[in-house]
């Protein structure tokens, strides 16, 4: 799940808005609790941040539950070990 950090720094959206552009890249990600494993992952990494703001989701097996929307706010890779983190 690499093609998370060529994200744009700045980036604006909902976490499914990732995981569209991701799919698109790599084809489907063959579980939903996959996906979330991932996303938590470059979220408690900081290289993505809430912005406080709420969206209706898009995807239909959202249920229409609220998502936030996120912010790509660091540089680097989001998988890498946390040694391997570029300083700027």
């Amino acid at each position: 799940m690499a093609v998370l950090y060529t994200f744009p720094f700045e980036w604006t959206g909902m976490g499914e808005d990732a995981r569209h552009i991701v799919e698109a890249k790599i084809g489907k990600v063959p579980d939903d609790h996959l996906w979330g494993a991932v996303w938590n992952l470059a979220v408690m990494r900081g290289y993505f941040r809430a912005t406080g703001e709420i969206r209706a989701p898009k995807d239909a097996p959202s249920h229409a539950s609220e998502k936030k929307v996120w912010r790509r706010t660091r540089r680097g890779n989001p998988l890498a070990p946390i040694d391997d983190q570029p300083t700027a």
